[in-house]
C-alpha cells in the first residue's frame, strides 16, 4: 500500500487515490476497533455509535449520544463525513482515555464541528463518499482558521469560545503513531496563536479587540465559607491517610522500576499487596473498581491519583492563596518544617506575576501534608514538579515536561474533586461559573478581610503583592467583603448611636459638640408624655435620641468618625468648608494645582481624622466609652505630677498642660 502524504495529491487518478485513502481509513479503523476501551467504558467498543462511559464528575455512567449525532447541527454526521467522523472519534478516544472530563472533550469536539464544517466542506477536507478522493486536514490553513474566527466574532457580536480551537490543538497534538495508517489525519498547519507565539486565550482577546470588542472581565466570585468548610473536611480524609498513600505508591514506583508499566489493569501482585494491608481503609475513601474480568481497573488508580491531587491542591490553595501558575510551578521539596518549632512549616515558591523568587511563607501542618501527598502520589517519579501529568512524558523520560502546562489542567483537578463529592458551589450571581484557583484566592482574601484589621498587610504578605492597590482590589470588589463591611458599619453605627444617646441622657458629654447635644436634650424631654414614669422617661428618651442619631448617620447627614485623639467627629456633611484637621493639607493641594478655595468650598472637602486636633475642634465630641484613652493619659500625667515616675522637666510641662486642658472636660464625662 502506498503512503499518502498529508498535503500532496499524487499523479494517480482521483479514483485510485480515493480508493487508497479509504483503504487507509479501513486499516486505521480496524486497529482502533480492537482497542481496549476499559479506560473509557466497561461495555462499549470503539466501533459502537454510542459509548457508555464513566464520568467521575457526575459519579455515574452516561451514554455518549451517537457520535454521528453528537457533533452536528443537524443531529447527525452526514454520510459523506465519515472521514471527518473517524478523526473526531480517534481524538476523543485518546483524550478521554487520559483525562477525567469526557463531557468537556466532547463539547470541544462539537464546537469544532459546528464552527469549521462549512469551510471543511467547501474545501473538500475529509468530506467524501466512499472511495471518493478528499483532502487532508492540513489543507485547513492558518488563514482559514483566522478567517473563520473573525467571521464568527463579527456575527456573534464579539463572542468566541476557546472550545473549537482547543479541539484543533488536540488534533495537532496527536502523535503520528496514533494515525500511522492514515497520515492525512496529521495536522501540519501552524495554528495562528502558535505562529504569533502567544496563548490561545491571548489570541482570542486580540482578535476581539481588532474588531472593536473589548472584553469585560468580571470579578472572581468567592466561595461561601460554609462550602469551604465542607471541602476542607473531605480533603482532610485524604491527608489523614498520607502514610498509607506513601507506602502504596512506594510499591507502585518499585513495580514500575522492576517490571515496567501495565496496560489495562493493575498487576495481581501489586493488587494483592494493597488488598492485604489497606483494603478496608482504601475502599472506604475511594471504592475499588474492577474490569469485566474482575481485575482491579487501571482507571481506578488513575482516578485515585486525580482525587488525591484535588484534595491536596484545595488545601494548599486555601492556606497559601497562590495563583494557578505559581501552584503549577511548585517543586518537590518546596515545603519543610522549621528547625525552631515542630508545629510550624514554611513553603518556598516563586511568584511569577511580581517576579519574586524564593518567596517564603509560613504554613500549617496540613499544608505540609498536602505537599507530601503530591510528592508521593504520582506516576512520574523523575519529574521535579510537585503536580504532574497522569503519564510520564514518553519522548524524554527525565524531562521536566510532565509538569502541568496550562491552568485549565489544574482547574480540572479542582473541579474533579468537587464533582466526585457532588458539591455544587453557590457562587451567587456567578453560579454558572466553575471554581478556579483564583476563586479560592479571592475566598481566602475575603476571609482575611472580614476577620482581620490587618487585612491589607496580610494579603500583601500572603499573596506576594508589591503594592497596596491589588490587595485592596480583592477587598473592595469581593461581594462577601462588601456584605461583611456593611454589617460592620451597621453595627458600629448602632453602637456609637447607643453610646452618644446614653451620654446625652446621663449628661456625660463634653466638648463643643457635647455642649450642643446636652442643650438639645431638652427638646426630646419636652416631646415625651408626662404620664410616663421616671424610668420609662429615661428609657424612651434614650431610644428617641438613638433613633435620631442613627438616622442621621445612616442617611449621611453627619460623619460620626472616631479619631485617634479620643473624640468623635460629629461634623455636619453639609459644611463644605475646610475642617481644622484637613486645612493645611487642602491648602497645599490647592496651591500645587492652582485651584481657588472658593471652588473647593463649593464642592466640599472631607475631614482627615488622622490629623485630628482633638478638643479644640468645634465638631469634637468627648464621651465616656470612646474617650477612655484620654482618661488613661490624664490619670498617668496626674500620677506623674503627684510624684510617680519623675523623669524630667519636659514631661512635667506636658503633664501640666494636658491636665489643665483636659481636666474640666474629663470631669464632665467621668466625674470625680
Amino acid at each position: 500500500m502506498k503512503t499518502i502524504e498529508p498535503n500532496i495529491i499524487t499523479n494517480d487518478s482521483d479514483q485510485n487515490l480515493g480508493i487508497a485513502q479509504w483503504q487507509c481509513i479501513d486499516n486505521l479503523k480496524a486497529r482502533y476497533d480492537n482497542s481496549e476501551m476499559i479506560e473509557i467504558s466497561g461495555t462499549s467498543s470503539f466501533h459502537d455509535n454510542q459509548w457508555f462511559y464513566y464520568d467521575p464528575h457526575l459519579k455515574e455512567h452516561h451514554w455518549v449520544p451517537k457520535l454521528s449525532g453528537y457533533m452536528g447541527r443537524d443531529a447527525t454526521f452526514k454520510d459523506d463525513e465519515f472521514p471527518l467522523m473517524m478523526l473526531c472519534k480517534i481524538v476523543c478516544y485518546r483524550k478521554m482515555a487520559l483525562e477525567l472530563r469526557p463531557s468537556h472533550i466532547l463539547r470541544s469536539c462539537k464546537a469544532f464541528y459546528n464552527l469549521f464544517i462549512d469551510v471543511l466542506r467547501q474545501k473538500n477536507i475529509l468530506i467524501a463518499n466512499t472511495n471518493d478522493v478528499f483532502k487532508s486536514i492540513s489543507f485547513l490553513t492558518t488563514e482559514d482558521i483566522k478567517l473563520v474566527a473573525e467571521l464568527h466574532v463579527a456575527k456573534s457580536f464579539g463572542c468566541l469560545s476557546r472550545a473549537p480551537f482547543a479541539f484543533l490543538e488536540m488534533i495537532k497534538a496527536m502523535p503520528i503513531d496514533a494515525i500511522k495508517e492514515a497520515p492525512f489525519y496529521s495536522l501540519s498547519t501552524t495554528l495562528p496563536w502558535q505562529e504569533e507565539n502567544i496563548t490561545l486565550g491571548t489570541w482570542i482577546e486580540q482578535l476581539k479587540r481588532s474588531q472593536g470588542y473589548e472584553t469585560q472581565y468580571g470579578s472572581y466570585p468567592a466561595i461561601p465559607i460554609e462550602q469551604v468548610n465542607q471541602i476542607i473536611k473531605l480533603a482532610m480524609k485524604w491527608l489523614d491517610n498520607l502514610e498509607m498513600f506513601e507506602e502504596i505508591f512506594g510499591w507502585v514506583k518499585l513495580h514500575i522500576e522492576e517490571k515496567g508499566r501495565w496496560k489495562n489493569h493493575l498487576p495481581v501482585d501489586l493488587k494483592n499487596k494493597i488488598f492485604a494491608k489497606y483494603y478496608d481503609e482504601l475502599n472506604a475513601i475511594f471504592p475499588f473498581r474492577y474490569t469485566s474480568e474482575g481485575r482491579l481497573s487501571k482507571g481506578w488508580l488513575r482516578d485515585l491519583v486525580m482525587l488525591s491531587h484535588g484534595s491536596a491542591i484545595w488545601i494548599i490553595l486555601l492556606t497559601v492563596g497562590i495563583r494557578n501558575v505559581d501552584m503549577r510551578n511548585l517543586k518537590i521539596g518546596c515545603c519543610k518544617p522549621t528547625r525552631r518549632n515542630d508545629l510550624l512549616y514554611y513553603i518556598v515558591l516563586d511568584i511569577e506575576k511580581t517576579q519574586q523568587r524564593n518567596y517564603v511563607l509560613p504554613v500549617p501542618e496540613y499544608t505540609y501534608r498536602a505537599v507530601k501527598l503530591l510528592e508521593s502520589v504520582r506516576y512520574d517519579f523523575d519529574c521535579p514538579y510537585l503536580i504532574t501529568t497522569l503519564q510520564k512524558e514518553r519522548k524524554n523520560d527525565k524531562s521536566e515536561k510532565s509538569g502541568l502546562y496550562d491552568g485549565g489542567t489544574l482547574n480540572r483537578r479542582i473541579w474533579n474533586f468537587l464533582a466526585y463529592y457532588q458539591i455544587e458551589l453557590n457562587l451567587g450571581e456567578n453560579s454558572d461559573q466553575e471554581a478556579t484557583a483564583h476563586c479560592v484566592r479571592v475566598t481566602l482574601a475575603s476571609w482575611i478581610g472580614a476577620n482581620s484589621n490587618m487585612a491589607i498587610l496580610l494579603l500583601r504578605r500572603l499573596f506576594g503583592h508589591t503594592n497596596v492597590l491589588m490587595p485592596d482590589a480583592y477587598l473592595c470588589h469581593n461581594p462577601l467583603i462588601i456584605e461583611q463591611r456593611k454589617r460592620n458599619i451597621n453595627e458600629a453605627q448602632h453602637n456609637l448611636a447607643e453610646d452618644i444617646a446614653k451620654g446625652m441622657v446621663n449628661g456625660k458629654l463634653a466638648g463643643t459638640k457635647g455642649e450642643l447635644l446636652l442643650k438639645g436634650r431638652r427638646y426630646f424631654e419636652d416631646s415625651l408624655s408626662y404620664s410616663l414614669t421616671e424610668m420609662d422617661t429615661h428609657v424612651s428618651l434614650k431610644q428617641r435620641i438613638k433613633e435620631m442619631l442613627l438616622q442621621r448617620m445612616v442617611s449621611g447627614d453627619i460623619y460620626a468618625l472616631k479619631t485617634p485623639m479620643g473624640v468623635v467627629c460629629l461634623r455636619n456633611c453639609n459644611d463644605t468648608s475646610d475642617t481644622p484637621c484637613a486645612k493645611s493639607v487642602n491648602t497645599n493641594k490647592r496651591r500645587a494645582k492652582n485651584i481657588a478655595k472658593e471652588i473647593t468650598d463649593a464642592l466640599g472637602t472631607m475631614p482627615n481624622p488622622t490629623q485630628c486636633i482633638g478638643k479644640d475642634c468645634k465638631d469634637a465630641l468627648i464621651g465616656e466609652p470612646w474617650s477612655q484613652p484620654l482618661k488613661d493619659s490624664f490619670d498617668y500625667y496626674l500620677k506623674y505630677l503627684e510624684g510617680v515616675g519623675y523623669q524630667g522637666i519636659d514631661i512635667k510641662f506636658e503633664a501640666q498642660n494636658f491636665v489643665t486642658e483636659y481636666g474640666p472636660l474629663l470631669e464632665q464625662v467621668y466625674g470625680e
